[in-house]
């Protein structure tokens, strides 16, 4: 978006991003650290899970190393903009950098004079901007927060949602917004399913347990014993979570699992010739993708113990396939669209 495509207009992009996140740290909590008091953070959350002390409900999330469910646990400071930050970054900066690089000043500050000039205009911008952001930035990160928790908790109809949601903001690129979010800031509360090649969960006469466990310093794992509740933690994003191998407790937002807001992609890019969502990361997930489905199969009964199977994204997705082949076939030749090996011989011998 900068004019000449220089590079150093990502470099104070970066700068920039960097104000916005130091600054996010600590102005919202100036704001808001009195707004919104309690004990916990949702209304949806179940078994009387609380904190210890009051926290804004705007600014902190459950940070579930810290306290046990009958003293209260501590909280994770979680506002943070992100991957938003840095598109806001990047798009501003382009806007200076469009609009200061060719300033000229006064001899004796020549040096200053153009590009050095942008730097500084967005240091200046930035720190006056961060403080409305500070304002503004928790109360839209808490909605897409409860919007995360309201789809988590209806897994079918919540997924369905998020997809409708996804598709109506693509003409916009908005799609990402909601992405991005949901992907790598949403936070997920559950167990962890495996650590360094332990499994920390087991099922007995069809009964789910989960591991009373402790990590040392050093990153050694002791198991305590087995429980219906075990040891739950936070993990922010699903995306984040699916990789943490970290299995959503329904009690918490998230029912059946993370990776709820990606599965729907495989059928559609990798039975599409899509990027992502393709066959490669389908296997590399199947580990993981099969500890959840035979969790959630021990929790739910009927079509749902089939459709968590991972392999059935294969019969979905020829059925995906054929749907999108044979509807595109008919309707590029229908309205004679010109895709590429179809474009008007006028058009080509102009292009040659």
């Amino acid at each position: 978006m900068a004019k000449n495509f220089r590079g150093e207009a990502a470099l104070v992009a970066f700068f920039g991003w960097a104000v916005i996140e130091g600054l996010m740290g600590i102005v919202p909590q100036w704001y808001y650290n009195n707004v919104l008091l309690g004990h916990t953070p949702i209304g949806n959350f179940q078994d009387n899970q609380f904190w210890t002390t009051p926290h804004s409900q705007i600014l902190y999330v459950f940070d579930f190393s810290k306290g046990n469910a009958t003293e209260g646990y501590g909280a994770k400071y979680n506002i943070s903009m992100g991957v938003f930050g840095g598109i806001l970054a990047g798009c501003l900066v382009a806007l200076i950098y469009n609009k200061y690089s060719n300033v000229k000043l006064p001899a004796a500050l020549g040096f200053f004079s153009g590009r050095r000039f942008v730097p500084m205009m967005t240091a200046a911008y930035f720190l006056l901007g961060a403080f409305t952001l500070a304002a503004i930035w928790p109360w839209f990160q808490l909605r897409l927060q409860y919007l995360g928790y309201e789809l988590g908790a209806i897994p079918p109809l919540g997924a369905f949602f998020y997809g409708i949601f996804n598709r109506l903001l693509l003409p916009f690129g908005l799609h990402q917004v909601l992405n991005t979010y949901l992907w790598f800031q949403q936070p997920i509360i559950g167990h962890l399913m495996n650590y360094q090649g332990t499994n920390l969960w087991q099922i007995v006469n069809g009964v789910l347990q989960w591991t009373d466990y402790s990590i040392n310093k050093d990153g050694i794992l002791t198991i305590h014993g087995w429980t219906l509740n075990g040891v739950i933690t936070t993990m922010n994003g699903d995306i984040t979570a699916f990789l943490g191998k970290l299995y959503a407790d329904a009690k918490f937002g998230l029912a059946g699992g993370s990776e709820m807001f990606q599965a729907g992609f495989f059928p559609m890019m990798m039975f599409g010739f899509g990027f992502s969502a393709g066959f490669i990361d389908w296997a590399v997930s199947m580990k993981t993708s099969w500890d959840m489905a035979t969790i959630s199969s021990s929790l739910q009964s009927g079509v749902y113990k089939v459709l968590g199977n991972p392999f059935m994204i294969l019969p979905i997705g020829v059925l995906e396939g054929a749907a999108d082949f044979f509807s595109f076939k008919y309707i590029i030749k229908k309205m004679n669209l010109s895709t590429p090996g179809r474009e008007d011989e006028t058009a080509m011998i102009a292009k040659s």
